[in-house]
């Protein structure tokens, strides 16, 4: 009794284990009560539960953030509810049944496989989760829906300095992918109604995954361009990666400790590829839920990102007239050599001491 009493006074989300929903992420609200019985030897718990958020990126920001973050949270509940209702697995043959499972692995390993799964540790994740997939379905789609959108959750990444900038274009990369293989097997000779079953299914399958990395880009759009947005027009994501590439170089003023400023043009860039593929996903959607959720989605990050890139600083470019150490550049441009990190990171630079005669900077 005082083991349950503990877990429920655990600050954050917990696991419930229901006998009808499965295993869905809550929070207790406040107000329990505990009650003993000395006769029967039990202990009773009345308890209220509210399901979390599995995208929570719970740090203050501006408004227009938070109707990003609640935008995302929309698309989740509408995606996991549309799975639930498309999947059918009624009175169907035993191919109906491994062609799901067949699609249910399929778009598993192209998210378990991904670049960005691996660089951003949700790969294994998800990996697990198809170990189990056809069996959570079979019992419970909207349990598996959950599970899904829990395994690709970068909530706890959310204060973690990083390349956001590029973890978004990367999930909208990964979105396009998930529209199932062009040589899938077309099964002219079964019986329509189970044709047309394994057809629904493997749009259901598909689409729930395209949403599950869609949340995540609508959360990732509300760290583009604040202070733990690290990396600029680089492949790297971890800002480990950006160190490793100018450590051959010591400079004697690194007094400046910021990271590389995203400019209004990185900002407006990846205000149209994340709204682009939220337009793209609109169309293809079949459910009525999900596209309210999808648009209110991609209004709210358009709003977001534009109000917050008017303060940013322009790009333009910059022809220093020779091969100059980045160093150099930086204190021409800024009187500050260690922005040449900035300027290294952004124009994807090889070697420090070497840099291009055209850059592009931030002009301030």
């Amino acid at each position: 009794a005082y083991a349950v009493r503990d877990a429920i006074e655990q600050p954050g989300p917990g696991t419930l284990v229901h006998p009808e929903f499965g295993e869905v992420q809550v929070i207790a609200r406040p107000g329990g009560s505990m009650s003993f019985s000395q006769t029967r030897r039990i202990v009773r718990f009345t308890l209220t539960f509210v399901e979390a958020g599995l995208n929570a990126f719970p740090e203050m920001g501006q408004a227009t953030q938070s109707q990003s973050r609640a935008a995302a949270d929309g698309l989740m509940s509408s995606a996991c509810d549309a799975f639930a209702e498309a999947i059918n697995l009624d009175a169907v043959e035993d191919f109906v049944k491994d062609a799901l499972n067949g699609d249910l692995l399929d778009s598993l390993g192209i998210i378990s496989n991904s670049e960005i799964a691996e660089v951003l540790g949700f790969a294994d994740r998800v990996s697990d989760l198809a170990n189990s997939a056809i069996d959570v379905v079979s019992t419970d789609p909207r349990a598996f829906a959950t599970q899904l959108m829990g395994a690709c959750g970068l909530s706890g990444l959310a204060t973690t300095v990083a390349g956001w900038q590029r973890v978004g274009t990367s999930s909208c990369s990964l979105v396009d992918d998930l529209h199932g293989a062009d040589d899938e097997p077309i099964y002219s000779q079964v019986k329509p109604h189970s044709a047309e079953v394994i057809e629904t299914n493997r749009e259901a399958v598909y689409a729930l995954a395209r949403s599950a990395i869609l949340v995540q880009a609508v959360g990732v759009s509300t760290l583009i361009g604040t202070d733990i947005d690290s990396t600029v027009s680089t492949s790297s994501i971890l800002p480990d990666d950006d160190e490793a590439a100018i450590a051959e170089i010591d400079y004697e003023d690194d007094s400046s400790s910021s990271e590389p400023t995203v400019s209004y043009d990185e900002m407006q860039a990846s205000q149209a590829r994340i709204v682009g593929t939220l337009d793209e996903e609109m169309l293809d959607t079949t459910s009525d839920s999900v596209f309210t959720a999808l648009r209110n989605a991609a209004t709210a990050v358009s709003r977001d990102l534009s109000d917050r890139s008017r303060t940013a600083a322009r790009l333009s470019e910059y022809d220093a007239g020779a091969v100059l150490p980045a160093c150099v550049t930086a204190m021409e441009l800024y009187g500050d050599s260690a922005r040449a990190k900035e300027i290294v990171v952004r124009n994807a630079v090889k070697h420090p001491l070497f840099c291009p005669n055209v850059l592009k900077v931030i002009n301030e």
